[in-house]
């Protein structure tokens, strides 16, 4: 098959997530830089990294991300509300807010509603990610948050927080294709959760899935022209669902 993207336009499509529990401010400024290098516009960071962040993207097209209530979700609306703020006021160009998975599953749709509510309120002027757990919801749920995160008017939904501790599974080509369905255009869906090669970032683009979320972007991108002839049109149509 021919070649459809360029190895440019396929790094637009990767975010680089940087969320360890021993990063340091090395790692952070690294990541960056080869950020910079490959063509990766967005890098994911925890809250308390984001001033250092944005000290280290003087003169870059790179974007910072804060990825606020991470790894757990299971915060107060307060402590939620917190983080956000704060990571905007030191600068992200975009805001991911883990939401509470067990209130989620115990049925308790006000609590996820509001957390959803005060995300897009506050980071109203800013990108707005919602991040689920999509291996611990089962269909309907899945479909549920999705539609919640609709109604409110986050733009994106990521599907992993990524954490092994966590101990849930991977995100699945068939998680990816039901929330492309559920999301119908109005909201973008970002694969994460054990992505580690271009050909598993391909497939969850050919599913459905706008962009990619790994802690090893820069080898997706590395990856790419040893595989680019398998890829296909709707690869190219992910730069251009919800751009």
């Amino acid at each position: 098959m021919d070649l459809l993207i360029s190895q440019k336009e396929f790094a637009q499509l990767i975010y680089s997530t940087n969320l360890g529990i021993g990063l340091r401010e090395a790692d952070i400024r690294l990541s960056i830089l080869e950020a910079e290098k490959y063509g990766i516009t967005s890098v994911l960071v925890n809250p308390c990294n984001v001033s250092s962040a944005i000290d280290f993207i003087e003169q870059t097209a790179v974007k910072i991300s804060a990825v606020t209530s991470y790894p757990i979700g299971a915060y107060p609306l307060e402590i939620k509300e917190f983080e956000i703020k704060e990571a905007i006021c030191n600068g992200a160009e975009s805001v991911v807010m883990l939401m509470g998975i067990g209130v989620f599953l115990d049925g308790f749709y006000e609590q996820t509603q509001a957390e959803m509510n005060m995300l897009a309120n506050i980071a109203h002027d800013k990108t707005t990610f919602l991040m689920l757990e999509a291996s611990a919801l089962n269909d309907e749920q899945k479909v549920l948050a999705c539609k919640m995160a609709i109604e409110v008017g986050i733009d994106f939904i990521i599907t992993s927080t990524d954490f092994k501790p966590n101990g849930f599974g991977e995100t699945t080509i068939e998680d990816v294709e039901l929330l492309v369905e559920a999301a119908a255009g109005q909201i973008g869906i970002v694969a994460a959760g054990e992505i580690r090669t271009a050909r598993q970032a391909i497939t969850m683009l050919n599913a459905g899935a706008c962009r990619i979320c790994s802690p090893v972007a820069v080898d997706i991108i590395r990856g790419f022209n040893l595989i680019r002839d398998g890829i296909s049109m709707s690869t190219r149509e992910g730069l251009e669902r919800c751009s």
